[in-house]
């Protein structure tokens, strides 16, 4: 089904209450979009975003101006309105360490539809490298628990940081001390000392075997947990341009 005409169902005649459509289309103009979102992002290890508004009068959508975040999150403006019912960002990979890791939502992706629950529909789009994600929010269907997601954000993260851990080429003590090293540097010329420990964990994510793919797929599987739990739909890429419903 295409993704407009879904949601112009949804808004204008209050169709699909209790079910997702089992695929979604996009426009190629969103795709073209939602690429040059995740060149920028990864060019830049960080995550680029925009709301996406439903135009009634033509029945598309259009992207606001484009918000920038940083290498963990996208600051993208909440909108009242039921016409700003969805948002895309990109998730960098190899520029934050995570190489081959083409991650979908965070749990914290999921913890921000709190701002949109009084939304008929939301739909947040992922984009990294050449996968397309979407997680959609129905009001009256989607059982929202920011604490339940919370605690699936807790599992995921010490599952990630296990592996990180158990495979990263140099221990804890090692890794510290190389962070408080370049932090020093840092002082020196008057840098961010943050910015310099962030340097540090890229690139020992970056020689860390595996952990993009397999953040890739632990975030998978807990994407796919909540929209089990919590009655979201949950899509992935499967062509050009068409995103199959995962179950």
């Amino acid at each position: 089904m295409n993704v407009e005409d879904y949601v112009g169902e949804v808004l204008g005649q209050r169709g699909h209450p209790n079910s997702f459509p089992g695929e979604l289309v996009l426009p190629d103009d969103l795709v073209v979009a939602f690429s040059a979102l995740f060149v920028a992002g990864e060019k830049e290890a960080r995550e680029y975003g925009c709301n996406l508004i439903y135009e009634e009068s033509r029945s598309e959508l259009s992207r606001s101006r484009r918000y920038v975040g940083d290498m963990n999150s996208c600051p993208i403006r909440t909108m009242m309105h039921w016409e700003n019912c969805a948002d895309v960002h990109c998730h960098p990979a190899a520029s934050i360490g995570d190489v081959d890791g083409y991650s979908p939502h965070s749990m914290e992706d999921f913890l921000y539809f709190s701002e949109q629950t009084h939304k008929p529909l939301f739909i947040r789009f992922v984009v990294s490298h050449d996968r397309i994600y979407a997680a959609v929010y129905r009001k009256g269907h989607t059982l929202y628990d920011a604490q339940g997601i919370d605690e699936l954000r807790g599992r995921l993260a010490f599952e990630i940081g296990q592996y990180f851990k158990s495979h990263c080429p140099v221990g804890d003590d090692e890794r510290l001390e190389a962070i408080m090293k370049e932090q020093e540097k840092a002082r020196l010329v008057g840098e961010d000392v943050n910015d310099a420990a962030a340097r540090v964990v890229i690139e020992y994510k970056r020689r860390t075997p595996g952990l993009g793919e397999f953040t890739a797929e632990a975030t998978t599987r807990a994407c796919k947990q909540v929209a089990a739990r919590y009655r979201f739909g949950f899509y992935a890429r499967s062509g050009t341009y068409t995103l199959a419903r995962v179950d």
